[in-house]
C-alpha cells in the first residue's frame, strides 16, 4: 500500500481498500507515515484526494492531526521539496515553484488550524520547512524568469523603437515588471506567472500589429507592383511564423499552471448550481472580495458575467439557478488539459500515468 501511494498506483489502492477498508489505516511505515503522508511527499494528488472519500470522512480528523516519528504534520511534509520527476513536469523553475506553493496551500486547507504553527521535533514550523527546502528553487526561478523576461524585453524594445503607437510599449512594461519583481515565495503563485502570460500575449499582438502596419504601408507605396508586394509580405510573415511555435509551448504551460481547469473536470452532462461553483472559486482564491462588499453578492455578480459565455441555465430550483456547461468550452478545456485532468466516474477506473488532477463524484449528481 505504501509503495503504491509513493508511485501513485491508485488502482491497487482502490482494490485493496475495496477488499478491506481498514488497510488504509493499517499501512504505516517505521517512521509512522501512512499512505496520505507518502502521497504528499511524492506529490501524488490522485492518492491524496482519497482523503475526501466518503469512507474516510469518519476518520478525517485523525488524518488532519497525525504526526510522524519526527513530529512532522502533513503540512511539514508538504513543505519538503517534491521529487524531481514531479518538478520536471513543469517547464521552468518558476512554474515548478508555483506548483510547490499550490501543493502547500492545498494541504494547508486540510490540516487542523493548530498544525499550521506547530513545531516538529527540530523546533521548526511548516512554513520554515518550506522556505528552507525551496531556497535553491526560488533562486533558480528568479534567474529563469529574469532571463525569459530579458529576452522578450529586447524584442519588445525593438518593436517599440520601430513603431510609434503607445500600445506597443505594453509588453515592455510587463516584462520590466518581471525584471523588477521582489521574487518572494508567494510571487511565484500568481503574480509572476500572470505577468509572463500577459506579456507573451501582448508581445505576440505587437509583432502581428507591426507586420500588419508594415504590409499596409508597403501596399500603399508600391501600388501596382503586386509581385513585389506579395514577396515582401511573405518575408514579413516570417517573424510571426517563427515566434508562434517557439513560444506556444511556454504559453500553454503557463496557462495550465494558472488554473485547475474546472471546465475539464466536470463532465458535459453535469448540472452545477451557481452557489456551489462560487464557493469553489472563493476557496481557490480566484475571487478577491473588495472591502465592504458582501461575498455572496460579489460572487454572484462575477458568476452572472460568465453565464453567457460558459454556462447555459437549464432550470431553477428553490430560487437557485442550475446550469449546464457550454459543450464547446468543455471540449476546449479537455483539449488543453489533456491527460493531466480527469473526471473519475468510478473508484475502479484506471488513471493514466501523468495525471495531476482528478475529480470524484461525491457532491454533484449526474442527471439527464
Amino acid at each position: 500500500m505504501l509503495q503504491a501511494a509513493k508511485h501513485g498506483n491508485i488502482e491497487f489502492i482502490n482494490a485493496m481498500r475495496n477488499a478491506n477498508p481498514d488497510l488504509l489505516w493499517a499501512a504505516i511505515d517505521k517512521n509512522k507515515r501512512d499512505i496520505f503522508s507518502h502521497a504528499i511527499l511524492n506529490r501524488r494528488k490522485v492518492v491524496f484526494q482519497l482523503i475526501h472519500d466518503e469512507t474516510v470522512n469518519g476518520r478525517k480528523e485523525i488524518v488532519r492531526c497525525r504526526v510522524d516519528a519526527f513530529g512532522n504534520s502533513l503540512l511539514h511534509l508538504a513543505g519538503k521539496l517534491g521529487p524531481l520527476s514531479d518538478l520536471h513536469r513543469r517547464s521552468g523553475p518558476a512554474l515548478q515553484m508555483q506548483r510547490e506553493l499550490l501543493w502547500f496551500k492545498e494541504v494547508e486547507k486540510l490540516v487542523h488550524p493548530k498544525c499550521k504553527e506547530a513545531k516538529n521535533a527540530e523546533g521548526k514550523k511548516p512554513r520554515h520547512i518550506f522556505t528552507e527546502n525551496h531556497k535553491e528553487l526560488v533562486k533558480a526561478g528568479e534567474k529563469w524568469a529574469k532571463h525569459t523576461a530579458g529576452s522578450f524585453t529586447l524584442v519588445a524594445t525593438l518593436i517599440t523603437t520601430i513603431m510609434f503607437a503607445a500600445a506597443f510599449t505594453v509588453p515592455v512594461l510587463l516584462f520590466i515588471g518581471i525584471l523588477t519583481a521582489r521574487y518572494a515565495e508567494n510571487d511565484f503563485l500568481k503574480s509572476l506567472p500572470l505577468k509572463l502570460l500577459f506579456g507573451l500575449i501582448a508581445l505576440f499582438f505587437s509583432v502581428v500589429s507591426m507586420m500588419v502596419a508594415f504590409c499596409a504601408s508597403l501596399a500603399m507605396l508600391l501600388k501596382g507592383h503586386e509581385g513585389i508586394i506579395i514577396t515582401a509580405m511573405s518575408f514579413a510573415c516570417i517573424p510571426v511564423i517563427v515566434l508562434l511555435p517557439s513560444q506556444l509551448r511556454l504559453f500553454i504551460e503557463i496557462f495550465k499552471s494558472m488554473s485547475d481547469f474546472y471546465c475539464s473536470l466536470f463532465p458535459e452532462d453535469y448540472l452545477i448550481d451557481d452557489e456551489r461553483l462560487i464557493q469553489l472559486w472563493t476557496a481557490e482564491g480566484f475571487l478577491t472580495i473588495p472591502t465592504n462588499n458582501n461575498p455572496e453578492q460579489f460572487g454572484q455578480a462575477c458568476f452572472n458575467d460568465f453565464v453567457p459565455f460558459i454556462f447555459q441555465q437549464v432550470e431553477e430550483k428553490e430560487e437557485k439557478g442550475v446550469y449546464r456547461m457550454n459543450q464547446l468550452l468543455h471540449k476546449l478545456a479537455k483539449e488543453v488539459a489533456g491527460d493531466e485532468n480527469i473526471a473519475v466516474d468510478s473508484m475502479g477506473e484506471r488513471v493514466k500515468e501523468g495525471t495531476l488532477h482528478a475529480s470524484f463524484d461525491f457532491g454533484l449528481k449526474q442527471r439527464n
